[in-house]
């Protein structure tokens, strides 16, 4: 049997047991004594069926799930050799039929599970923003930083986005972890001497937080509050999910624009919207993804979206920050594109503020120089 679970992302997965007829009665019966369903809801699915009819025969049926049942019949010697005979293969299939359900159905615990640390996390405080320099390759500057959340556990074990984002989101702990993130980067911030007047930091969002005007109220006094500057962050807004409400999402945008902070798309081309966003949305900033960074110098089809994210980019009049850069060639190739603003591990990987401090000091030295 080959069980498929979908996940979050496009992703899947596969289960396949050892053959069910061989597992419950092995060689030890004749396969004319054994017939082996799987009934799921109104579907019979057969795994077994060389029974004769009208030849007497023993029915066993389990409820494994809601709606999946299985379903076994015997012949009186098929029964008799199979109790007698190989009682232990019989324990190891329905073992093997335990293990199916359990994977079959055990990702919701494993979810509640991973939800309910991360309620912990929250409660905790262990949600923290690392930073990733912007530098201009024309100049070496710095112009900015994206925060990327982390996981640090009081363990000291730091766990990467892509293992709690998705059920953080699908349980609505986002919103939190994005006013725990907030508040440490206006705080960082607020503690940054060494910077020119137009840095920033940048924090990504889901669109239904950008649909909200009370997310816009929130950030506006946690600057405040914190003494940092509306122009010192930006929002980026991800196309992983889709706008619901446009019309309020460019209201909000409007409001967080008219108070000094600049809306980016991250991941441009590889979500729902695409480039109808920036018709309908007031986005100043397009951030090319990794995967088309990826690749410049291959003879990969993508490296031509490459080239028409780059020339709507010009057309449109938008700032582009290439992502994910970690070569000199690939430096080369979006400078002669016009390209200037660079993220990556070329220049630097995302780094506790401690070390984002001495990245700065060590990069006004540079300026100077």
């Amino acid at each position: 049997m080959k069980i498929i679970r979908n996940l979050p992302n496009d992703t899947h997965l596969i289960t396949i047991t050892d053959p069910l007829n061989r597992q419950l009665y092995f060689n030890n019966t004749n396969d004319n004594n054994v017939v082996i369903n799987i009934i799921y809801k109104d579907k019979k699915i057969q795994i077994q069926s060389k029974i004769k009819k009208n030849i007497f025969y023993h029915e066993f049926k389990k409820k494994l799930t809601k709606n999946i049942y299985l379903e076994v019949f015997v012949t009186k010697k098929g029964l008799t050799d199979i109790v007698h005979s190989e009682l232990l293969m019989v324990n190891v299939f329905l073992c093997i039929l335990l293990v199916i359900t359990c994977i079959f159905l055990g990702l919701r615990p494993q979810q509640r599970t991973v939800k309910m640390a991360i309620e912990r996390g929250i409660k905790r405080k262990e949600f923290i923003p690392f930073y990733q320099p912007i530098i201009n390759s024309m100049t070496g500057s710095i112009i900015g930083c994206e925060s990327l959340i982390r996981w640090c556990k009081a363990n000291g074990e730091i766990i990467s986005p892509a293992n709690f984002i998705d059920i953080a989101e699908q349980n609505k702990q986002i919103y939190e972890i994005t006013d725990l993130l907030i508040s440490q980067v206006a705080e960082d911030l607020s503690k940054l001497t060494n910077i020119h007047d137009n840095f920033y930091i940048s924090i990504n969002v889901i669109p239904r937080q950008l649909q909200n005007q009370t997310f816009a109220t929130k950030l506006l006094n946690t600057l405040s509050s914190a003494q940092v500057s509306n122009h010192r962050v930006a929002i980026e807004v991800t196309e992983r999910t889709q706008f619901t409400n446009v019309t309020s999402a460019k209201e909000v945008m409007q409001r967080l624009i008219d108070h000094g902070i600049s809306i980016k798309l991250d991941d441009a081309g590889t979500g729902f919207g695409g480039f109808s966003y920036f018709q309908e949305l007031p986005i100043s900033t397009l951030k090319i993804d990794k995967m088309f960074i990826d690749t410049i110098g291959t003879c990969d089809v993508k490296a031509n979206i490459l080239n028409a994210i780059i020339s709507f980019g010009k057309e449109a009049k938008l700032t582009m920050i290439a992502e994910g850069v970690e070569t000199q060639e690939q430096v080369n190739y979006l400078r002669d594109q016009g390209v200037f603003l660079i993220q990556g591990y070329y220049y630097a990987k995302p780094m506790p503020f401690s070390d984002l401090e001495k990245y700065i000091n060590n990069n006004l030295k540079k300026d100077n120089h």
